[in-house]
């Protein structure tokens, strides 16, 4: 019994279903497909069976804590869990329900889980992780930077421009479409021909230090330390490797000491004795 569960669960088997259940869906967005939806979705259904029992047999054979002790698991936890509530399609009742749109939606997410199939993932995510803690600072900084340059942009260009600066939350994102440096130059531009030169002028200056100092330095450093940390720890073997050696290379200096001073004992005895029978 306990090998047919674990074959359940083998991982070519579970990278198979989630290869299957991505065909079926793309099947499924198509319009073309639609009279065939009640087969793709029995499929759909199925397939979302396999992965809620593919996570509860993990739990009946490993325990709850060592499921839980595993970063990948953890995550096919969240994601299976997200889509869940999919299972309760065929006992409700109108599908333009928001509920139900909802659930539809979750269950793409359970394509994330071919994540876990990437090389070294576990490497991959602790890199992740670690930048992330390293760059909390940072990114704080930036957002409180954003918000700032967001106000000043709705008070200043307000009138001027109001499909990008009404409020607070609509000038906030716009500027934080100019930190992305994309088309950064059309909005002052377009203040310039509706407003006049001096505006125009004012527009231009305060949108080039918005580039230069969130786009190209805030964001550039930023994701300068997301990638330094995520690459320093590429040769944790290695510098495991060369730790033990250093102990190894100390270990026997140790024993070398004290196989001379055992040695050197031997030979202060061996004089003794001849110094006494002389």
């Amino acid at each position: 019994m306990r090998r047919l569960l674990q074959a359940f669960i083998d991982e070519r088997v579970v990278l198979a279903v989630i290869t299957f259940n991505l065909v079926v869906l793309f099947a499924r967005s198509y319009p073309s497909m639609h009279p065939h939806d009640a087969a793709l979705f029995v499929l759909d259904y199925v397939c979302l069976v396999y992965f809620v029992g593919e996570m509860v047999t993990k739990i009946s054979l490993f325990g709850w804590r060592t499921y839980w002790a595993s970063g990948i698991n953890r995550f096919d936890f969240v994601i299976v869990a997200a889509s869940a509530p999919t299972l309760l399609a065929p006992f409700t009742h109108g599908d333009e329900l928001t509920v139900v749109l909802v659930f539809r939606a979750a269950r793409l997410l359970r394509f994330l889980r071919v994540l876990r199939f990437i090389p070294h993932a576990d490497q991959l995510w602790a890199g992740i992780g670690r930048a992330l803690r390293a760059s909390v600072g940072l990114i704080l900084a930036i957002v409180l930077y954003l918000v700032v340059m967001g106000l000043i942009a709705s008070h200043l260009f307000g009138e001027a421009a109001p499909d990008h600066f009404a409020d607070p939350v609509t000038s906030i994102y716009s500027i934080f479409k100019v930190f992305t440096v994309e088309g950064w130059y059309t909005v002052p531009d377009l203040i310039a021909e509706t407003q006049g030169p001096l505006m125009g002028f004012v527009a231009r200056g305060f949108f080039t230090i918005a580039v230069v100092t969130g786009g190209l330095l805030g964001l550039g450093i930023t994701n300068a330390v997301l990638v330094d940390e995520m690459v320093m720890d590429n040769n944790d073997e290695l510098e495991e490797r060369i730790t033990g050696l250093t102990l190894e290379v100390e270990q026997l200096r140790a024993e070398q000491a004290v196989m001379l001073a055992k040695l050197q004992a031997t030979v202060d005895q061996l004089v003794a004795a001849k110094d006494a029978d002389g």
